[in-house]
């Protein structure tokens, strides 16, 4: 029987008047900030997700979402342009905008440049 990995198409996001539910190939990328985890939407707004970031990419499809560097994780679908960088690495630029920069260490690049190209 098929066994490929079942992954999360949404979220459950708290709003001050109640639960909403987020979904998954809504969401353009997640950041850190202040340690916890904020999903963009493609609308850019944010929403706070109750998990971790290692979480949160452990339950996506990594053929859609890439763990860019220790705060964001980003929807290919997201990525407007990608720039060289200093020593190697990537500059990440998003639709909606992150105010922070957005960057891949120069490890990771390759992986990123294919799955980005070739998705």
């Amino acid at each position: 029987h098929d066994t490929k990995p079942q992954y999360r198409d949404r979220f459950l996001v708290s709003k001050p008047d109640g639960w909403y539910r987020l979904k998954v190939n809504e969401i353009a990328f997640f950041y850190l900030e202040n340690k916890n985890t904020v999903a963009v939407d493609f609308k850019g707004d944010h929403h706070p997700i109750d998990q971790t970031l290692n979480q949160v990419m452990e339950s996506l499809d990594p053929a859609s979402f890439f763990r860019t560097n220790r705060q964001t994780i980003v929807n290919i679908d997201a990525i407007q342009k990608v720039e060289t960088w200093f020593n190697g690495r990537l500059l990440v630029k998003t639709k909606p905008y992150h105010i922070e920069k957005i960057t891949v260490p120069r490890e990771k690049a390759i992986i990123f440049r294919e799955l980005w190209l070739n998705g």
